[in-house]
């Protein structure tokens, strides 16, 4: 597996995006991480957020398809590794004061927030904001030579090895959305 991340811009359009934000906020709850004992809670220290899951039909069904096909061809072409399992698509809604502190999506020990090993491979994050209509909230990856800030532009999707380190800094100004998944062999 190649290890640095993938960008394909344009995946989404403006209006795509758009219609996600819109079901994504149906149903919000303040997002979770993993304790110690790998059970979900509320824990503003490491994650301050808000989420939703994808049960959709028609126009979001199709998208949520679209997603997953091309990040499964993408694990496939670009780290020639096939993904058979694919995690539920989850909105993710940030807004002023909101971050994700440096984590790992998987880890086969305690990840820096203690939590215990979960099973990824990879990791797609699709940004569905226009960026100019935020600021902070950077998507940065932890790379040998420091943090590298990447690049959000609207409807671009990031895959990434699941071990690898990130985070999202904190939102000084206006909302900011992206959707995760998460897959494995």
């Amino acid at each position: 597996m190649y290890a640095d991340y993938y960008q394909l811009p344009n995946v989404l359009s403006k209006e795509e995006c758009e219609f996600l934000i819109e079901q994504g906020k149906n149903n919000l709850i303040p997002s979770r991480t993993n304790n110690h004992a790998n059970v979900p809670e509320e824990n503003e220290k490491v994650r301050k957020s808000h989420s939703s899951n994808y049960e959709q039909e028609g126009k979001g069904k199709n998208l949520s398809l679209k997603l997953v096909t091309l990040f499964r061809d993408i694990c496939f072409e670009v780290y020639k590794f096939p993904i058979l399992n694919i995690e539920h698509p989850e909105y993710i809604n940030y807004k002023k004061g909101d971050f994700f502190e440096w984590h790992f999506d998987s880890a086969n020990g305690e990840d820096l927030n203690g939590a215990i090993p979960i099973d990824r491979d990879l990791s797609t994050s699709i940004f569905l904001s226009d960026p100019s209509e935020y600021t902070g909230g950077k998507f940065q990856m932890y790379m040998p030579n420091g943090p590298r800030d990447v690049e959000q532009q609207q409807g671009t999707m990031i895959v990434f090895p699941s071990i690898f380190l990130h985070r999202v800094t904190k939102i000084k100004k206006g909302e900011r959305s992206s959707i995760v998944f998460w897959g494995k062999r």
